[in-house]
């Protein structure tokens, strides 16, 4: 079993793909405890595997370790040089992390869906006489509207990728003043 350092470091996590009959299970082990996490591909069950030893991390509490302290220096790098005063430098990434990491849960959402459900066309297909009855269209014809536009375009009902690149768009243009500014 893995010790904890008194200020409750976490020690490195491992975790390996192994592929059988054409399955992949990605093998994941922290502090003695195992986890084995499935997925179409390495990377989706290493995905999977990531995803389970986040949930052993206490709520509010950040993962400590050199691992994480190295990943912060990179981050902070990357902005670093820009004029920002540090308390201003760890605000900007936590809000730019935060965005990313938002996206990232919608993209990975809308994919489990996909693999759970099939195509969006096929579960609105389903579902159609039934929001047709609980939500008419005169009811909501802006929503109808903006809908069927959006469905024309992503063939979707919302395209996490899309949203995602408007969202940093944004997410940049926001910060320019205050990078300006400092």
């Amino acid at each position: 079993m893995l010790e904890r350092h008194p200020l409750r470091l976490r020690p490195m996590a491992t975790i390996r793909a192994e592929e059988s009959d054409g399955a992949f299970v990605a093998i994941s082990e922290i502090e003695g405890k195992r986890f084995e996490s499935q997925g179409d591909s390495a990377v989706a069950a290493i995905e999977a595997a990531i995803g389970d030893l986040l949930v052993e991390q206490p709520p509010g509490r950040p993962p400590l370790g050199p691992g994480t302290t190295g990943k912060y220096e990179r981050e902070l790098s990357a902005l670093d040089g820009l004029g920002l005063d540090d308390v201003v430098l760890d605000a900007t990434l936590a809000f730019v992390l935060g965005f990313a990491r938002g996206a990232a849960r919608d993209v990975l959402a809308t994919r489990a869906a996909h693999e759970a459900h099939g195509d969006d066309a096929q579960w609105w297909a389903e579902r159609e006489a039934t929001l047709a009855e609980l939500m008419p269209a005169e009811r909501y014809p802006l929503a109808v509207r903006v809908g069927a536009a959006v469905g024309a375009v992503h063939d979707a009902a919302w395209d996490a990728p899309t949203s995602f690149e408007f969202g940093l768009a944004r997410v940049v243009d926001g910060l320019v003043p205050v990078i300006e500014g400092s």
